[in-house]
């Protein structure tokens, strides 16, 4: 994804605010016992970043031949 190439939509949803559910929370995101706060920030920068792929699927750049 390149964020040159957002649409209007795009761009704004961007500027929402990110809020889970306490189900979502714990599913994806929560770590009951850490090794450090790094490992709980990647674990949640993952979970974002899989979000944004959700909403921002890449482009495809592959052509499909007629068969």
């Amino acid at each position: 994804m390149k964020l040159e190439n957002l649409t209007s939509l795009q761009t704004q949803l961007f500027k929402l605010p990110v809020v889970f559910t306490e189900c979502a929370w714990y599913e994806a995101a929560y770590l009951e016992q850490p090794a450090s706060f790094g490992d709980l920030d990647s674990r949640l920068g993952d979970t974002l970043e899989a979000a944004y792929t959700c909403l921002f699927p890449p482009v495809s750049t592959r052509i499909k031949s007629k068969s």
